[in-house]
């Protein structure tokens, strides 16, 4: 092909011409050149064109023709530059970018999404959800996912890429039930969902799985809603008791049965008002709550049997049930109402606590404000209005032993009348005793509380590989298993402690340790007392004494009160040299290990890793346009082998997706020539 630009020129230039050759040589424009320059010369000889002229002529089409040459051998050398150019952009093509492992688990999360879009309509008006994407579900699917389309080259693969392995990694962890593996199902409840419920439902669902499996065994090896269970009814049962208890003891000293019923009756009144206090306050029935009202069943019954007896004594004395009631519950409404708001401000500064200590004060000091408040309340109107109709046709009791009591005391408050210095010796001495009991009995944020359940922490010395470990772990659950009371053993490791609390139970990176394991130990029906818990874990501490392991067990009914607010004491020191508080630390830890109590003292640094410093000239880093948290996160990314990208489901299981890249692994030896870009 061939393109003619024409102008006029000064003679000695007759014209330009420029002429691309479409992949032509020099010599097919030479030639176009030379025929063009013959049909002109043709076309000037009619008008008289002599040898000056062609001589001339041929100049110009010299010069032309030397223009060509320049402008060809320009054209030929920008071609060649293209084509190397673009072979580079075609055998690069982006694809380095889509090879690094952090873009691979963006890639791969962007393309394993599904989310609903919205609602569309259609033509009858019916709403229709729009959901957008779905998840890979299989490995197959996953590996012919397409990371780019590049002209010249095809799709480019996750499988051209990378090696799309599923593993099954359940060997990778430690689990052992008693005897022989066992597999550890955790279940955790949603926020808004009961414990207790979630526990109930769970435990009905195993007995239902194991009536219809014979050869299957569940044993749930730490359960919360159990403890829960055993704190409530634990304080439901000291409130029945101490209720029935408060009736007995008014039915001794009254000798009848009317006024015991009269009490009796406002007890539930009074905690079914104290609840109804509770709700509009925003508090909840759990243990705190319920102790309260446990500690206060004893002082609600205090109003009523003041009023009653008042009311009692007045019918004894042969006024009529409605006045005695009216005057009896008139004459004490003063000191009744005063010795109610005594006792309630005694909790009055809880209210302004806060932290921890509010948490755990305010609700127990609202529910007995609530229900002395709710017993005085009851006293006032109740016990009167039902003291009328049961006080009607009463007969005033025959003295009996009571009476020699009274009578007893009495001639000892004469006494002490006469000598008021013994009493107050007396009192003085008390109160000197009961200081010096304060100072010397021990100060604890929450008492032990054992249980049917024991806990063992095993740690492995350093650097133990995983069979040793393991085999280390089996002879712990054999020594556990051979200690009396034992029901069920359940032991992990730490990885799989971690996996079951984390997301990452995927992982397959080879940073994993056995250093640590934890045995949850269940004992049986014949462990019934505290003094028997004490004992069993006496027992498993002696059987695994000559391993070669630390075992340290505890009951763990207390678990969550603790986990909740730490146990033991820390020290925290601040400054800012590390050696100087490393050295101080360790005299901190000589001073407390001389006191009696502390055991397993320890400054964190015993585990403390190898560490490298890279000390950053920032001048020199500043010339290459970089900041020291640009090459921090550069040589972060390169020493990092794994990515964890999206989850997906692989036949109804789910599995993690994790990038791996150990090509170019970063090691001490060529950490300071790693080229970071």
């Amino acid at each position: 092909k061939g393109q003619f630009l024409f102008g006029a020129f000064p003679r000695q230039q007759l014209f330009h011409l420029s002429l691309d050759g479409g992949g032509e040589g020099g010599d097919g424009q030479a030639h176009i050149a030379q025929q063009l320059g013959d049909e002109q010369g043709r076309k000037r000889g009619g008008q008289g064109v002599d040898d000056a002229g062609d001589q001339e002529a041929q100049q110009g089409v010299d010069a032309a023709q030397a223009q060509l040459d320049e402008q060809a051998a320009q054209l030929k050398a920008s071609r060649e530059q293209f084509n190397e150019q673009r072979d580079q952009a075609l055998a690069q093509a982006n694809v380095d970018a889509l090879v690094d492992k952090s873009t691979l688990a963006q890639v791969i999360s962007a393309q394993n999404f599904a989310m609903p879009a919205g609602y569309v309509s259609d033509a009858n008006d019916d709403q229709w959800l729009v959901r957008v994407g779905e998840g890979f579900t299989s490995a197959d699917e996953l590996s012919d996912l397409v990371l780019a389309d590049i002209d010249g080259v095809g799709e480019v693969k996750l499988s051209d890429v990378a090696d799309v392995t599923l593993i099954d990694n359940a060997g990778e962890s430690y689990m052992r039930l008693n005897d022989g593996k066992g597999l550890l199902l955790s279940v955790y409840k949603s926020s808004t969902a009961s414990t207790s419920d979630v526990s109930k439902a769970c435990a009905t669902r195993i007995a239902d799985l194991e009536k219809d499996n014979s050869s299957l065994e569940i044993d749930a090896l730490y359960d919360q809603g159990s403890y829960i269970e055993l704190f409530i009814s634990s304080i439901l049962q000291s409130l029945v008791m101490g209720a029935g208890l408060a009736v007995v003891v008014l039915a001794l000293f009254l000798k009848s049965v009317k006024p015991t019923l009269v009490v009796a009756f406002s007890i539930p009144f009074s905690v079914l008002c104290a609840l109804i206090f509770m709700y509009f306050s925003g508090l909840t029935v759990n243990v705190l709550t319920l102790g309260g009202i446990a500690l206060a069943i004893g002082m609600l019954v205090d109003n009523s049997i003041v009023v009653l007896e008042n009311i009692y004594r007045l019918r004894g004395r042969g006024i009529p049930p409605a006045r005695a009631a009216v005057q009896g519950a008139k004459q004490i409404t003063g000191a009744v109402v005063a010795s109610t708001l005594t006792t309630v401000c005694v909790f009055l500064p809880a209210i302004f606590t806060s932290g921890l200590v509010s948490q755990l004060l305010v609700p127990f000091a609202l529910t007995i404000a609530y229900v002395l408040a709710a017993s005085l309340l009851v006293a006032l109107t109740l016990v009167p209005t039902v003291s009328m109709y049961m006080f009607k046709h009463m007969k005033p009791a025959k003295p009996g032993w009571f009476e020699h009591v009274r009578d007893a005391y009495g001639n000892s408050l004469e006494f002490f009348l006469r000598h008021k210095a013994l009493p107050l010796l007396v009192a003085v001495g008390l109160l000197a005793f009961s200081v010096v009991g304060v100072f010397s009995m021990g100060i604890n944020m929450m008492p032990s509380m054992s249980s049917k359940t024991i806990v063992a922490q095993v740690t492995m010395p350093e650097g133990t590989d995983k069979e040793t470990a393991c085999a280390t772990a089996d002879q712990v659950v054999d020594a556990v298993l051979d200690v009396d009371g034992v029901d069920v053993v359940g032991a992990m490791d730490g990885n799989a402690m971690l996996s079951v609390m984390s997301s990452a139970a995927g992982s397959t990176g080879s940073d994993k340790s056995f250093n640590h394991f934890t045995l949850y130990v269940q004992l049986d029906d014949t462990v019934e007392t505290e003094q028997q818990v004490s004992n069993i874990v006496d027992k498993i501490g002696k059987n695994t004494r000559k391993l070669d392991c630390e075992v340290l067990t505890s009951a763990s009914s207390s678990d969550e009160m603790s986990s909740m607010m730490g146990s033991g004491l820390s020290i925290t020191l601040k400054g800012p040299d590390q050696q100087t508080l490393l050295d101080m630390s360790q005299d901190v830890m000589d001073i407390v290990g001389k006191v009696d109590g502390y055991e397993n003292i320890d400054n964190g640094m015993e585990d403390a890793a190898n560490e490298l410093q890279l000390n950053i000239d920032r001048n020199k880093l500043a010339e290459k346009g970089v900041t020291v948290a640009q090459l921090y996160q550069a040589l972060s990314s390169q020493i990092k082998t794994e990515a964890t990208s999206a989850d997906i489901t692989v036949n109804n299981t789910s599995v993690s997706v994790t990038i791996v890249d150990e090509t170019d692994p970063v090691t001490k030896a060529n950490l300071l020539d790693r080229e970071i870009t």
